[in-house]
């Protein structure tokens, strides 16, 4: 069998974790030359309770897809409500291109409002790649449940 010996999802998503904390630690000096801590921190509000399950997209659970699911509906408020945090490690966008090439991750966040100049007067472009264990990183399809959304 193909998969016989293969990593759990889970186990893949402590792997690239662990990946992160690796790259963070073998290019320290890079990361000390950014402005910014390099990795997000958790504010003080509650996020929304969530499980992960295999995802509903047609396909996606075959191939190991995960979805992050609400526990509970949320009633309808008229402001802005978060509902995850995205935790993470801070990058520019060469630090970036350099993980990729070692952990093939080809996704990340881009974060435009956080681009600076350093010290040579060039712009670096920063980007977040997310905690793969942290549900706010985890790919979320929704749920299909036949209602409409509801806007305030």
């Amino acid at each position: 069998m193909l998969t016989q010996g293969a990593l759990t999802r889970q186990q893949s998503l402590e792997a690239q974790r662990a990946n992160l904390h690796r790259f963070h630690r073998d290019n320290a000096e890079l990361f000390a030359a950014m402005p910014y801590e390099p990795w997000t921190l958790r504010s003080g509000f509650r996020e929304a309770r969530t499980h992960v399950a295999p995802s509903l997209l047609p396909g996606a659970a075959s191939i190991g897809l995960l979805g992050v699911f609400m526990d509970n509906d949320l009633p309808v408020r008229s402001t802005e409500q978060h509902l995850l945090m995205y935790p993470g490690l801070l990058m520019t966008e060469t630090l970036h291109n350099l993980f990729a090439t070692q952990y093939h991750c080809p996704t990340a966040l881009g974060l435009p409002s956080l681009q600076y100049l350093d010290r040579a007067g060039v712009k670096q472009s920063m980007l977040v790649v997310g905690d793969p264990v942290s549900h706010g990183a985890i790919v979320n399809d929704g749920h299909k449940c036949n209602k409409e959304g509801q806007h305030a």
